[in-house]
């Protein structure tokens, strides 16, 4: 009887030491975890800074190159010349406008498409926050020109939305989630495409049969890639992400990232609707098969293709 409760006696004391063990090594991950986050999140507040400075300077330098060196060229007018949907054209400065954005997009486009797919890559993180980051920056200079400017609208600022309010919270917290990845992925993968296959396609001269052609390969791979990228690729990633992580998220965590997938997928439903009848007017009805004679604000402000120097009229003297 002695040895049997000494001998339960000795189990229950080694079960509570195993007990008290367990929880302070749940105490001491828990500190871990909350001293790692913290240092995330100087860091992120620090690089996110760093990051606005640095894109502030190559993207002015990359706009003034353009102006210095890109406004004669052919595809820069046939760009300029495009209409805008307004009734008027897009015009140089929209052009040097999204010349400059397309350096940064590009920029972010590849990080982040390189920590969507390597996954196992202890540099994964890291690459989706300098990712993340950099588009944090465009759009917060963005913001800063819309209201020193007083440019913009509600459009604009539903696009601008992730720097209000995703992704700050995103790189300090979610950072190494994999739905974030793919968030990530569809949203900016198709941001930069986009740019880049506008670059293509607008600098094509719409009149001509031959680049018709390319220029309307460009606008249905722009389309196609908006519909996968944006909606079948971002939108999943959306709804695990919120599935796996609702209950462990703060009320203002919460009310931050439904705020922006809402603004975010209202901006994309515009766009779609937007992008969808564009192509549809190009390839099927009769948009831009006419050259356009009207005048414009932007076509007379745009520089010729001839140099200044060569348009000199050398007319004869009356007497």
């Amino acid at each position: 009887m002695n040895n049997s409760s000494a001998s339960s006696y000795s189990d229950v004391c080694e079960a509570h030491n195993l007990k008290m063990s367990n929880n302070t090594n749940n105490t001491s991950s828990n500190d871990l975890y909350l001293e790692n986050d913290g240092n995330r999140f100087n860091c992120v507040v620090l690089e996110a800074f760093l990051q606005v400075i640095i894109w502030h300077f190559i993207i002015s330098y990359t706009r003034s190159y353009v102006v210095k060196h890109c406004q004669r060229k052919r595809w820069f007018i046939q760009w300029a010349k495009k209409p805008d949907g307004k009734g008027g054209e897009i015009g140089g400065g929209l052009v040097i406008y999204f010349l400059g954005t397309m350096t940064q997009h590009t920029f972010s486009a590849i990080l982040l498409c390189l920590a969507y797919y390597l996954p196992a890559s202890p540099l994964a993180t890291q690459l989706f926050i300098t990712g993340a980051l950099g588009e944090f920056a465009l759009e917060a200079l963005d913001l800063k020109s819309m209201i020193v400017h007083q440019w913009g609208s509600v459009f604009n600022l539903m696009h601008h939305s992730g720097a209000i309010f995703g992704i700050l919270p995103v790189c300090i917290y979610y950072a190494d989630n994999a739905h974030v990845h793919q968030i990530g992925f569809g949203l900016m993968g198709w941001g930069a495409s986009s740019i880049i296959v506008m670059a293509i396609s607008s600098s094509r001269d719409i009149t001509d049969l031959r680049e018709r052609g390319q220029f309307m390969v460009m606008d249905v791979l722009n389309c196609v890639s908006m519909i996968y990228l944006r909606w079948i690729v971002a939108v999943p990633g959306m709804y695990w992400f919120l599935y796996e992580e609702w209950a462990t998220m703060s009320v203002a965590i919460r009310i931050v990232m439904i705020a922006y997938m809402v603004l975010i997928k209202l901006f994309d439903l515009d766009l779609l609707v937007k992008v969808v009848k564009r192509t549809y007017g190009f390839l099927i009805g009769e948009k831009g098969t006419k050259k356009s004679t009207k005048i414009t604000v932007s076509s007379l402000k745009r520089a010729p293709s001839t140099p200044f120097h060569l348009l000199r009229m050398k007319s004869a003297p009356l007497f």
